[in-house]
């Protein structure tokens, strides 16, 4: 591994032009190698905001004040292997999901252009906070949300939802409004839509609650879905 020159890395974040410089950089500062793989297949804003944003934390731990002698010196790449782990296994799931929600973006284009009413985007994560929102009543706040359906039992799906006003169902194991048919909460079942990466919300003209994969979400409030850094 060649050294890491820190001019390289400053000239570039000022003027991050030069994608495959980047990813140079990104490798010589000892970077995620599944990462590395997918910046060098794709070249697109998402993969190049990534870029800049992990090379800008490289460069934020550079500039963090000299530890003084007799402390112990941490190396600011060295990491404990379990989070290493997660991080790679995080990596190949992006690598996974990305050109799926590519494909996904492009055939529903004309569709979400139509929808997005607020310039600008929000990442995966910060839908998923928003969600959760109430107002001062401490009543859920209504949200428009656009996905793409999948059932992974039947493998059946791809079909574009909107809901212009939808909240959490109380299935997510959290308030929400009151289902008016009782017979609906009754069959209701509590899967772990944490770990499974899933949320039912619950549309305002329906008693039905329905199941959303996150990152299915393509748009939300009006504003393009991003993957970002979820969880």
């Amino acid at each position: 591994m060649h050294t890491m020159n820190e001019q390289d890395l400053h000239r570039w974040l000022a003027t991050p032009d030069d994608y495959q410089k980047g990813i140079s950089i990104y490798e010589q500062c000892g970077g995620n190698k599944t990462q590395i793989e997918l910046f060098r297949k794709y070249d697109n804003s998402y993969c190049r905001e990534k870029l800049w944003n992990l090379l800008d934390e490289v460069r934020n731990k550079l500039s963090q004040p000299v530890i003084v002698k007799g402390e112990p010196q941490a190396d600011f790449l060295k990491i404990p292997d379990g989070l290493k782990e997660l991080q790679i296994e995080k990596g190949k799931l992006y690598a996974e999901i990305f050109p799926f929600r590519k494909a996904l973006k492009e055939e529903f284009k004309k569709e979400m252009k139509s929808m997005m009413s607020v310039p600008g985007s929000l990442t995966v994560r910060d839908a998923c906070e928003q969600m959760t929102r109430k107002d001062r009543h401490k009543r859920p706040i209504p949200f428009s949300i656009a996905f793409v359906t999948w059932n992974k039992e039947t493998g059946q799906g791809g079909e574009l939802v909107y809901f212009e006003h939808a909240t959490l169902s109380q299935t997510n194991g959290m308030a929400s409004r009151n289902y008016p048919n009782q017979e609906v909460k009754k069959k209701s079942k509590q899967p772990n839509h944490w770990m499974n990466s899933t949320r039912n919300i619950l549309p305002l003209a329906s008693n039905e609650p329905k199941k959303l994969h996150i990152w299915l979400m393509l748009m939300f409030d009006g504003m393009e879905v991003t993957m970002g850094d979820a969880g």
